[in-house]
């Protein structure tokens, strides 16, 4: 199993706060399979530890799970916020404009006497092409 020169007390008490990150090593003495080792492998070793001292009954543990399973979480939003601001930016950067700006209703296409532009979808979103 893990061992450390820390109480469970000190052990649950560094796992709440972010400071106490898991190094290297006590992810490896741990035994995390390397898809665990992330930014809550700090609050999944207790986790494991607990679970193995209680023989994995699904009722005991609950603390830890519930601290390691928000940890998650809120990964999990910081990743898809991130991710949604790269895009964004990608796309100003692309084209050079805010999507406010990206107003299509004023743009004109070049088509005969008579004819009404048609919208067709693409990948690059809406475009306005001619029906001619």
């Amino acid at each position: 199993g893990f061992h450390s020169n820390h109480t469970a007390t000190e052990a649950m008490v560094q796992a709440t706060t972010n400071e106490g990150l898991a190094t290297q090593e006590e992810m490896e003495a741990a035994k995390l399979p390397l898809q665990y080792r992330d930014f809550c492998a700090h609050l999944l070793i207790p986790l494991n530890e607990c679970r193995r001292r209680e023989y994995y009954l699904p009722w005991k543990c609950e603390r830890e799970r519930h601290r390691y399973e928000k940890c998650q979480y809120q990964e999990y939003k910081k990743k898809a916020e991130d991710k949604y601001r790269n895009a964004r930016a990608m796309n100003t950067k692309r084209t050079g404009r805010n999507e406010k700006d990206q107003d299509t209703s004023t743009r004109t296409c070049r088509c005969p006497v008579g004819r009404r532009p048609k919208r067709r979808r693409g990948r690059s979103g809406s475009k306005i092409a001619c029906s001619a």
